[in-house]
């Protein structure tokens, strides 16, 4: 004989439906991970999860807020150049106060040391984010057709950094270093160098032209006609035949250095 199985007493339990969506809303996830930006672009990397935030950038474009977290990183990025250039750039720049010409070059020097220091503080951070945003890049910026955050990030620079009045001393420092090594004094070479690297790392966003191309060249160049059309009159009324040629020699030594 068959038993019956006893009735449950009470009505059945029904089970809420899974819920399909990060753990956190959109705008908090946003929260922490403006926040745990801010600390990367403060070199303070280490004490944050790489997979925490990977998944926070991950959900946000997954869940179509994927045009929230590219601006407000761009806006992130830019707020820290801006912080950059009023602590170390803007402080370096010469006074003109001296007419001394060794005073007037490592001033110059310390400028464009500065400049340099910025612009490694600013690759850093960039090689961070890139890695923290991969998922951004791969998927958001590539549906958007927008510059991916590294190439962005270098737009940035070109717009927050290399521009009025930074760019206009930057440039006239390199212009006094080379003047000074002309004169017959020593520079430091490597921070000229370094300064003439950013330049030519760096792109115009309409034609794609170095900014060295753009800006630097172009003044240097100028500046060289000025100077050896000038130099070259002087010498010819103050040498005899052997000492011009001497003379140019040794311009062609430094023009060849740099």
């Amino acid at each position: 004989m068959s038993t019956v199985p006893p009735r449950l007493k009470g009505k059945p339990k029904i089970r809420a439906p899974k819920k399909h969506g990060p753990d956190i809303s959109i705008d908090e996830t946003w929260v922490i991970l403006s926040r745990n930006i801010v600390e990367i672009q403060n070199h303070n990397a280490a004490n944050l999860s790489f997979e925490e935030n990977h998944r926070f950038a991950y959900n946000m474009v997954l869940y179509k807020a994927g045009g929230k977290l590219y601006e407000g990183t761009n806006h992130l990025i830019a707020e820290n150049l801006d912080k950059l250039a009023n602590e170390y750039i803007i402080p370096a720049f010469p006074t003109g106060i001296s007419d001394d010409v060794i005073q007037k070059s490592q001033a110059g020097e310390t400028l464009l040391k500065a400049l340099r220091k910025v612009w490694d503080d600013h690759k850093s951070s960039l090689s961070k984010l890139r890695d923290v945003l991969s998922y951004m890049d791969r998927v958001y910026a590539k549906s958007a057709g927008v510059p991916e955050v590294w190439d962005a990030g270098l737009m940035l620079f070109v717009q927050h950094i290399i521009k009025p009045p930074i760019e206009d001393h930057v440039i006239s420092a390199v212009l006094n270093q080379i003047q000074t090594e002309r004169d017959g004094y020593t520079i430091n070479r490597s921070a000229v160098k370094g300064c003439v690297d950013v330049f030519m790392q760096l792109s115009d966003a309409n034609d794609g032209m170095s900014i060295y191309k753009r800006d630097l060249e172009p003044a240097i160049l100028k500046e060289s006609e000025v100077f050896y059309k000038s130099e070259g009159e002087r010498l010819l009324e103050t040498c005899d035949a052997p000492e011009f040629l001497i003379r140019m020699k040794s311009h062609e030594h430094i023009i060849s250095c740099q």
